[in-house]
């Protein structure tokens, strides 16, 4: 009994060497293993706050495509080298980005996304506004064309000002009593598929004699420079003038802006009310 005893300690006592020996040698690889470097990343159009398309983005001596990256994917960057880098982040129509960043050993995460701003619609010469009407809505859809016709399906997001005068329409055509002039909101369909990203929504119900004479629509589209005016300076000077000034004179007075803004106009005619 007493040389079994011996036996399992001396056992226990290789065991334990044993544990100790591959501990030791675990520690010695983890301290000399030499960790991949990766980024973790996103990147999002900062109007939509949705996918940029077509961007390429360079970091060290590696770059990606990306197609549609949107806030949601996570783009990562691998056996990188640690220490200070910049991320560089392109697209068609957007502002080039350049972000600092310190890679350390391991694994490197930026924790907000890069918010790219959408600069023009490339090759855009004028809006088309197609419609449909649902129950009291009017839905309308601006398509962005290029100057030999085709619509500009993939581009940034920018925010547009979008004007609508409803008035009814006389013989002649010609526009008679004006029954809504101001801003309309938009909304961005950033789906892969769609291809028409701006969409409206235009409540009829305060329209007086419905089902009587035809509407005609007057669209106005403000496409602004976001690098020379912010949003709200453009609503300062447009709504006044859209919902109050006389249409003839309108082209006239936006022009005086034409180093901050472009505009289109669009008119709908012989539309029948539900």
């Amino acid at each position: 009994m007493r040389r079994r005893r011996i036996w399992v300690v001396a056992a226990v006592a290789v065991a334990a060497v044993g544990v100790v020996a591959a501990l030791a040698a675990l520690v010695a690889f983890v301290s000399a293993a030499p960790f991949e470097t990766t980024l973790e990343f996103r990147i999002r159009d900062r109007v939509s706050t949705g996918a940029v398309w077509n961007a390429t983005v360079t970091l060290q001596d590696r770059f990606l495509r990306t197609w549609y990256a949107g806030d949601g994917d996570t783009l990562v960057f691998s056996r990188l080298d640690p220490g200070e880098a910049k991320l560089e982040v392109s697209a068609p129509g957007y502002q080039s980005v350049s972000v600092p960043v310190t890679l350390r050993r391991g694994r490197n995460r930026l924790d907000e996304p890069i918010d790219v701003t959408g600069l023009q619609i490339p090759g855009l010469a004028r809006f088309m506004v197609s419609e449909d009407l649902s129950g009291s809505d009017l839905y309308a859809t601006f398509w962005p064309l290029g100057s030999e016709g085709p619509a500009v399906v993939n581009h940034p997001a920018l925010d547009l000002w979008i004007g609508a005068r409803i008035s009814t329409q006389r013989p002649g055509p010609t526009r008679g009593e004006t029954r809504f002039a101001g801003e309309i909101e938009w909304r961005w369909d950033q789906s892969p598929k769609a291809l028409a990203r701006y969409r409206a929504r235009i409540p009829l119900e305060h329209i007086e004699d419905r089902g009587a004479a035809p509407l005609v629509i007057d669209y106005l589209v403000i496409v602004p420079d976001p690098l020379a005016i912010e949003r709200d300076e453009v609503a300062a000077i447009v709504t006044a003038a859209w919902t109050d000034g006389e249409p003839a004179s309108l082209p006239a007075y936006l022009a005086r802006y034409a180093d901050r803004f472009d505009f289109y106009v669009y008119t709908s005619w012989s539309l029948s009310r539900p």
